[in-house]
């Protein structure tokens, strides 16, 4: 009699040396917050194969205690339909968590930032809520309606504000105006102010990242390409993808050799058939190879597409609340605040903007 395969529930804490808050992103959010008193709208970019870890509470916190909260519209554009990533399940799950929680914002959108078509889906819904809010004053903005595309590192801002401006009728000879790269921290720089509708404009900023980045978050971080290129060994990342595998529901793609016939927990056995079946020299080849696949599914195959990378959306409970995981992660932010005020002096400099937050 054959065993029951049984997954790991738990993923195993390695010692991964997590950057830090880095200056320029602590520039940026300076740079936000002498923004917000012009903002008009703000488009928050999260990535949808990790909706929760790429939910940066930062932004809560300036959009929600700002003096012109009640004047800033906000909506979450999910990214990541441009290499096949998403499906209905996921996009029906991601739903559920902005509509069963009481307080979570309803205003979502899901595009392919290199899409022309998804492009001018976020053209009209800018330009829908420019109209609303020039009916309410009753008059056109005599500076324009400033938009700002925020988000985590490499999740497609810059590449969606090329877009924009591509789409644009009056605007089609312009040249790309916002860097773009397959590396975390290509945007160094928040932007002057970029037209993308005749009276309206959006700022560029760069990927602001985690203040407080706990081991458990790092790993998808990691996957989605918001942190560099070797932050995570990629064998603790190749083991940390096959945990997630293992964790969802089967379906018709096998994702690695022997999935459906010989399920396993261990990672080099993986690689192992990798290398048999072609798809690599060596294990350290297939593991970079796989691990690439999965990072950028270019050919959109659904065999390296449709899987979460927070496992609080694979792990079998009914208990997640999405109201309590804000909370918590705003008291890790205190926590932080607190902290970093224990240990100022040489590292102050980078984290004066927190402050500002509370």
């Amino acid at each position: 009699m054959s065993k029951v395969f049984l997954p790991r529930y738990v993923f195993p804490i390695h010692n991964i040396n997590i950057p830090s808050f880095q200056g320029h992103q602590n520039k940026a959010i300076n740079r936000i917050i002498q923004l917000l008193p012009q903002l008009n709208l703000i488009l928050e970019l999260r990535d949808i194969r990790a909706p929760l870890t790429t939910h940066n509470v930062i932004f809560d916190k300036l959009i929600n205690e700002s003096k012109r909260s009640d004047l800033i519209d906000r909506v979450v554009v999910y990214t990541r339909q441009d290499s096949g990533s998403v499906n209905n399940s996921m996009r029906k799950k991601i739903d559920q968590l902005h509509k069963v929680e009481g307080n979570i914002l309803q205003n979502i959108e899901f595009i392919d930032a290199r899409s022309s078509k998804d492009a001018r889906l976020i053209q009209n819904l800018i330009r829908n809520f420019q109209n609303k809010y020039e009916d309410k004053l009753q008059r056109p903005l005599p500076l324009g309606y400033k938009v700002l595309i925020a988000g985590p590192p490499n999740v497609g801002k810059s590449t969606l504000i090329n877009s924009l401006r591509r789409v644009s009728n009056s605007l089609r000879s312009q040249k790309k105006v916002a860097k773009t790269g397959g590396q975390a921290g290509v945007t160094r720089n928040t932007s002057e102010l970029i037209r993308i509708l005749p009276n309206a404009y959006v700022v560029d900023t760069p990927g602001v990242g985690f203040p407080v980045l706990p081991h458990h978050r790092a790993l998808p971080l990691a996957l989605c390409g918001s942190l560099k290129d070797g932050v995570v060994d990629p064998f603790i990342l190749t083991d940390y993808l096959l945990y997630l595998i293992n964790l969802h529901p089967l379906g018709s793609h096998e994702r690695y050799p022997g999935q459906f016939k010989d399920p396993t927990n261990d990672i080099y056995t993986v690689l192992e058939r990798l290398v048999k079946q072609g798809q690599g020299t060596n294990i350290n080849d297939a593991c970079n190879r796989w691990l690439n696949k999965w990072k950028h599914n270019k050919t959109s195959d659904p065999k390296y597409s449709g899987l979460f990378y927070d496992p609080e959306l694979l792990l079998p409970t009914s208990n997640f609340s999405y109201d309590k995981y804000i909370i918590d992660e705003l008291k890790n932010l205190e926590g932080f605040k607190l902290n970093w005020e224990r240990n100022s002096g040489k590292r102050a400099k980078y984290f004066n903007m927190v402050n500002d937050l509370f």
